[in-house]
């Protein structure tokens, strides 16, 4: 579905804007520190809060819809484990030098693409379950697992990894792996994908109307137990005389792992805003229009993340050296400096305008590869494009 594609594809695009940042402005200046941050910065962290949750709930989504076009849930279990562990690999390898430009410098880091991986494999499971089950599971799991908050791994001994990995998030192992995405609200999310795969096989005016319903509910729901502030959320809200600063601390939300309510507030707006690309358009877009921009990077999305990685590092890197004669790789060297200790150079890290102007240059160079993918990949019918 077109509507699919381009919602993928507008994540992609704030997806961007945040490893844009990563790499040209200065890490420094954290985005969600009430007491330092502006809102034209916060925001431009908050936006991109959308990209996770949409990926994985419309990775359930394809799931539902592959297993529907193949009518074999052997074969869509099957399919789903093995991506997974492709994804997974990837994370731990083509993603990982993206990232880091050597094979040491970083710990090993189990974010989006693993924990996208991950909640496959063990989709390639649930998806035995009667869809009732599976249904109530995914909400109860995006519901109540907030109700975990209190249990710390050092409370479980030599479970505390595991726990670490499933709910907490965190280093393990001496700092040698970094758990960026705990993975038990991230399953709750992709069943929910899963189990919303009927919806989108109503007529459109139909499934509009219940991706507004829903998107609008979640979003309703968000702002009422957000004010009320009595769960949902880890991270409390801050009562001051600004009106500002009351307003960033109602929408921070505590995305490692996802709150109940950041996964309200991401995934509420997101349906709406699939209702509204669902419309019915008698015409192909025009490619380089606002939908087929879209639908281009939508449609090409592992390989536009790789791509996306290794451009924006890339591209830092010489934008330091050329401006301000500075060879280093910025994420990579912030890390390493911030965990030895160690100041980083002055000139470190753009204005917030030149990220943005980093980031509409990111965005003109990828459009062109997508599209040559694309059309590459377009009509191939060999099983290993579905893994690429």
């Amino acid at each position: 579905m077109d509507a699919i594609d381009a919602l993928r594809g507008l994540v992609m695009v704030f997806m961007c804007l945040d490893h844009t940042r990563e790499y040209f402005g200065n890490l420094g200046d954290n985005p969600e520190n009430l007491e330092t941050t502006t809102p034209i910065l916060f925001f431009t962290r908050w936006i991109t809060h959308y990209c996770a949750p949409t990926f994985v709930f419309l990775a359930g989504l394809g799931a539902w819809m592959y297993g529907r076009r193949v009518a074999d849930r052997g074969q869509l279990s099957q399919f789903l484990w093995t991506r997974g562990l492709w994804l997974v690999f990837l994370e731990f390898t083509v993603v990982y030098f993206g990232w880091a430009f050597s094979v040491r410098t970083l710990p090993l880091m189990f974010i989006v693409i693993a924990v996208i991986g991950t909640s496959m494999i063990v989709l390639s499971l649930l998806i035995y379950l009667p869809y009732r089950v599976l249904a109530g599971l995914s909400l109860a799991i995006i519901g109540l697992h907030n109700m975990l908050d209190a249990v710390t791994p050092d409370q479980l001994g030599a479970f505390a990894p595991l726990w670490v990995f499933l709910h907490e998030g965190g280093m393990v192992y001496k700092e040698s792996f970094v758990v960026g995405y705990p993975l038990l609200p991230w399953v709750g999310v992709i069943g929910a994908g899963y189990c919303f795969g009927p919806v989108m096989e109503l007529r459109r005016p139909r499934r509009r109307a219940v991706c507004l319903a829903v998107g609008a509910g979640c979003t309703l729901a968000f702002l009422l137990l957000r004010y009320a502030g009595f769960y949902g959320d880890p991270s409390p809200r801050v009562y001051t005389s600004d009106d500002t600063i009351n307003v960033l601390s109602f929408l921070r939300c505590t995305k490692y792992p996802p709150s109940l309510l950041y996964l309200l507030m991401t995934l509420g707006p997101a349906l709406i805003t699939l209702s509204l690309l669902d419309r019915e358009t008698s015409d192909r877009p025009v490619a380089w229009s606002p939908r087929g921009i879209l639908l281009t990077f939508g449609r090409v999305p592992l390989f536009y993340y790789v791509v996306h990685l290794y451009l924006i590092h890339a591209a830092s890197m010489l934008t330091y050296r050329v401006l301000r004669g500075l060879e280093i790789s910025p994420l990579v060297d912030y890390s390493a400096t911030t965990i030895a200790g160690e100041q980083m150079p002055d000139a470190y890290g753009f204005s917030l305008p030149a990220v943005y102007a980093a980031w509409a240059c990111m965005l003109l160079i990828l459009w062109p590869l997508c599209a040559w993918y694309g059309n590459i990949k377009r009509g191939r019918s060999h099983w290993i494009w579905s893994y690429l």
